[in-house]
């Protein structure tokens, strides 16, 4: 790549998508680039986790193409360059057996795939990204023992182990305390600096991602996107809903730890 030119990590093209005859998605365009932060908003029903899915190659669109790190859905063969944290990501049974260690390696077997075993470097690998999440000395602890908000904390880990360069979030703190929620916003700013990780969260929480994110995508069946490098703006809450919205300043400060 030239020096100074930006690489695309994740491009659509004119992409709709139907449940039936239900249009959810209608020609949808967008470009991300590498260290890019964005933050996904629109009312219920907007058709927000359904573009996540369709990214994740879990949904087919109905038209339109999709492209990750330069290649097409239907060509790109590396999974784990793409982490994805689910809005139910917390609902484990506390009974569940795994341990933290267990969850994280998931993300280091999509690395090296499932016949594998875990190598020296693998165990390593892990045990950085768990140490990197603040979570390495639970290692041993089952995931169904934790809160919420570190239970989050060990599928960031999952998706470092992995080497993703690319992490996809579905209101990962929906069921977090508010104080477990800023300790993981300035994980993910974290993320996103220093190792240049390119992020889109949805959020319904627009105070929280606010000096987060640089890009805000805003989708209601179409969707357009805004350049909040310098903060969101009023008007750039408005275009995907229906009355009027109004930014609301909660004073929350993401710390740099």
């Amino acid at each position: 790549m030239e020096k100074g030119k930006k690489e695309t990590v994740l491009e659509l093209k004119g992409v709709s998508f139907s449940y039936g005859k239900n249009s959810v998605l209608d020609k949808i365009s967008l470009a991300v680039e590498r260290g890019d932060f964005v933050g996904m908003i629109g009312p219920n029903g907007a058709g927000k986790t359904t573009l996540l899915k369709i990214i994740l190659g879990l949904l087919k669109p109905d038209s339109g193409s999709v492209s990750v790190f330069g290649k097409s859905l239907s060509e790109f063969n590396a999974p784990y360059r793409i982490g994805y944290v689910p809005q139910k990501a917390t609902n484990f049974d506390p009974n569940f057996p795994a341990s933290v260690f267990e969850i994280a390696s998931m993300g280091r077997f999509s690395r090296i795939g499932p016949a594998r075993s875990l190598a020296k470097d693998d165990v390593r690998k892990i045990e950085q990204a768990l140490d990197f999440v603040g979570m390495l000395p639970y290692r041993d602890a089952r995931i169904g023992d934790l809160s919420g908000g570190q239970q989050q904390r060990v599928f960031i880990a999952r998706a470092l182990a992995g080497d993703s360069e690319l992490l996809l979030l579905d209101e990962p703190t929906i069921s977090v305390d508010s104080e477990s929620q800023k300790r993981f916003y300035s994980l993910l700013r974290k993320l996103n600096r220093e190792l240049r990780m390119t992020c889109i969260i949805v959020s319904h929480d627009v105070t929280m991602i606010n000096g987060l994110v640089n890009r805000l995508l805003c989708v209601n069946h179409t969707a357009i996107i805004h350049d909040v490098s310098n903060g969101i703006k009023e008007e750039d809450l408005c275009c995907p809903y229906d009355r009027e919205m109004t930014l609301v300043s909660h004073r929350h400060e993401h710390s740099h730890g």
